[in-house]
């Protein structure tokens, strides 16, 4: 029955996606759906602001609203990314061999919308992350966007988030991970050591659009046999050369 209610729902709005200024009445000879499911729709969607309603003579008239504009806008910049980065991180990958990540904000996290595992690594990370929201204290992705927000912009984002611990190493303290995020700016890159599993190390570097807006970030995940001390300087550098690269496929030219 809710499936069943789902598609209905979706008929309704790729009706209303290819024919701007509708009524029910169109829609129903468009859809067959019944004239009342048709305005139960419209009316929850106009609710929750998906469609807007706009009083006329001849009887309502039905659009899309901007929320949906909100949406596609995402949703075209998380492909546009992964189609433009996804080269930079399989060449990274097959040259540090460690798996690499791309990370972008959502809801305030982290998730990783693409990941290349290197095949010749025989320490595996056993955790599958992709599409996986993080806590933005949690993984070096998440402490790179974070340091790149406005002033602003991090305050309000950390004053509805309470800072999860995971290990011994994760910070938690608000103060304690701002200082830490003026540090990551300054330096450009973040190095998260074993804060969100004992054993796995992570660094990420950010990558700039043509707005010069940080859209996400290059994630190097590995264990810390693989990952050691020694290698971190090398990784570092890799990596902030693969987020240049990153960067100018997004339009970025200010280097």
């Amino acid at each position: 029955m809710a499936t069943e209610q789902i598609i209905k729902c979706f008929k309704v709005i790729e009706f209303l996606a290819k024919n701007k200024n509708s009524t029910v009445d169109q829609i129903y000879l468009e859809t067959e759906l019944s004239r009342s499911s048709i305005f139960r729709i419209l009316s929850t969607l106009e609710k929750i602001d998906y469609v807007k309603r706009i009083l006329a003579a001849e009887g309502d008239i039905w659009e899309l609203d901007y929320k949906f504009l909100t949406i596609s806008h995402s949703v075209l910049q998380y492909v546009d990314i992964r189609e433009k980065v996804n080269v930079v991180l399989k060449s990274l990958s097959a040259e540090i061999k460690e798996t690499v990540q791309l990370g972008i904000f959502h809801n305030n996290k982290v998730i990783y919308v693409d990941r290349i595992d290197s095949s010749d690594n025989l320490i595996k990370i056993s955790f599958d992350n992709l599409g996986y929201e993080f806590e933005i204290n949690s993984v070096a992705a998440g402490m790179v966007l974070a340091a790149y927000l406005s002033k602003k912009d991090l305050e309000d984002l950390l004053k509805n988030l309470n800072l999860k611990k995971y290990t011994k190493n994760t910070i938690v303290n608000k103060e304690e991970f701002k200082k830490f995020l003026v540090k990551v700016k300054d330096q450009g890159y973040a190095y998260n050591d074993q804060g969100y599993a004992i054993g796995v190390r992570g660094i990420a570097a950010p990558i700039f659009n043509f707005e010069n807006k940080a859209v996400g970030a290059i994630n190097i995940t590995g264990h810390i046999i693989s990952i050691t001390d020694n290698r971190v300087d090398e990784l570092i550098d890799k990596l902030k050369d693969a987020s240049k690269e990153a960067s100018r496929l997004m339009g970025f030219h200010n280097f």
